[in-house]
């Protein structure tokens, strides 16, 4: 089913925010009641289509599911397979990888803890294990078939490993330790080829997560040890033999835990909080907010803010803010009265990620792209589009065509929210209050694995939730212009 979004009127670099109306009468998100009892069960809201993965109790989606769901990190690729994390019935956990039916089970290890498995475009998935004092990352290509990247005990030259792991399409992984030989936490990377060395990076102090493009660059937040710039945003080469500063004290105050990149490396997307010092265009409704890195050639990158903008009041009506020209709140659109929706706060400390369309000539212009975001409204729209619960959005960027750059943003819209319905059950967490951690793909491939055409926009996420009943749900959703 296509998923139209209401679109704003945007200039360079700014969002006007003009709702269109919908195609259908305004309802709730996830509105259909069915229970979910059958097999690949989809359940139809207005902006994402639902189907549960992983599911705890009775009445079960999948073979698979017959086991609690643990953990609330799943992660999905471009095909829209999905590994995520379950617990067998009095055993130990185990990674499931859905197949477009019954998932997989990769590991079928007793007594272990898997942390936040990643899954590239081949379906291969790493993750950290550990059991009975055994600690080591791993990645799976197929069920029990897995090749042991590093030892957490010691005698690999790390002991511990951190839970976040990267994995791009090439095998090349990173990861979060301590080193043996510093007595430091450091950021490490590996390429897949047999006995590659490992690369690493001193950071001072524990680093909470690690992403990766296929060039094997990661990014991820540098703690210095200097008190008045503790913590910047990096990327760094493969071999981590230099860094590129990516936000710092210069412009921000605080930057979030976890930033994503895009697989060619050109988006890195990452929550911040501005200290004022930076004009970064469009104009801030509030000083916390989700900004992108961009690499739109030259020598520098561009930095922009993709969500907690002002939006065009009075002017040359073109959406954009200009100088002399007046601005006002409302990214989320406006009520009845003219009072605005926004972004009351956000999640900082969750996961961030961004799916790429690569649509145009070779660098960013006509490109699309679209990055997930855990936030909550000021208040719960008139219409019913979201409510005032934090909930999972996505926002859509748009890059012209032209010589000149220029951004064009959507209107951000709920995936999912507390207090949704999903099929016959009510959302009542996405796990820990202060990390949700979805994920997010593009939407190369049907779900039975034939390839499809996709449109500007289009894109899946996947989400841990647990409902009112008690039930733990791994829930792909899919959202087709």
């Amino acid at each position: 089913m296509s998923k139209k979004l209401f679109v704003c009127s945007v200039g360079l670099v700014m969002s006007a925010c003009q709702e269109a109306p919908l195609a259908h009468e305004p309802q709730a998100n996830t509105r259909l009641g069915q229970a979910l009892t059958a097999q690949g069960t989809t359940v139809q809201g207005t902006f994402y289509d639902f189907e549960v993965v992983g599911m705890t109790g009775n009445g079960q989606v999948h073979a698979a599911t017959t086991y609690p769901v643990i953990g609330n990190g799943p992660s999905i690729n471009d095909q829209g397979r999905v590994a995520f994390v379950a617990s067998k019935l009095h055993d130990g956990e185990s990674i499931f990888r859905d197949n477009g039916s019954t998932p997989l089970n990769l590991t079928g290890s007793p007594y272990t803890v898997y942390e936040s498995p990643r899954i590239n475009t081949a379906g291969h998935v790493a993750a950290i294990e550990e059991t009975l004092g055994w600690m080591g990352l791993r990645v799976w290509t197929g069920p029990d078939t897995s090749t042991v990247i590093t030892y957490g005990d010691g005698s690999s030259g790390f002991y511990p490993l951190g839970p976040s792991v990267a994995l791009n399409d090439s095998g090349q992984t990173a990861f979060i330790a301590n080193s043996v030989a510093s007595h430091t936490p450091v950021v490490a990377t590996r390429n897949a080829s047999a006995n590659a060395p490992f690369y690493t990076r001193q950071t001072f102090a524990w680093v909470d997560a690690i992403a990766m493009d296929n060039a094997g660059n990661v990014v991820y937040v540098h703690n210095t040890g200097v008190d008045e710039d503790p913590r910047i945003l990096v990327l760094a080469p493969n071999d981590l033999s230099s860094a590129t500063r990516i936000a710092d004290a210069t412009c921000f105050s605080s930057i979030g835990d976890a930033a994503g990149i895009s697989p060619d490396g050109r988006i890195i997307v990452f929550y911040g909080e501005s200290n004022g010092a930076c004009a970064i265009q469009p104009q801030a409704e509030s000083a916390e907010g989700v900004f992108a890195s961009l690499d739109i050639g030259g020598p520098t990158r561009k930095l922009v803010r993709l969500s907690g903008v002002k939006v065009e009041a009075q002017g040359n009506g073109d959406g954009t803010c200009d100088v002399g020209e007046t601005c006002r709140s409302g990214e989320l659109g406006f009520d009845q009265q003219g009072n605005p929706f926004s972004f009351a706060s956000y999640i900082t400390g969750s996961r961030i990620g961004v799916a790429h369309q690569q649509l145009g000539a070779a660098g960013l212009a006509d490109d699309s792209f679209v990055v997930s975001i855990v936030g909550t409204p000021n208040a719960a729209h008139h219409q019913g589009r979201f409510s005032a619960q934090q909930g999972i959005w996505t926002v859509r960027a748009d890059v012209s065509a032209g010589s000149a750059f220029k951004l064009n943003l959507s209107t951000p819209i709920p995936v999912v929210q507390i207090g949704d319905s999903i099929g016959s059950e009510v959302v009542a967490s996405f796990g820990s209050p202060y990390y949700v951690n979805p994920d997010i793909a593009n939407a190369r491939v049907a779900y039975s694995g034939a390839p499809r055409q996709q449109a500007r926009g289009d894109h899946r996420v996947v989400f841990y939730a647990k409902t009112t009943t008690g039930q733990e749900l791994v829930v792909r959703s899919e959202h087709l212009e």
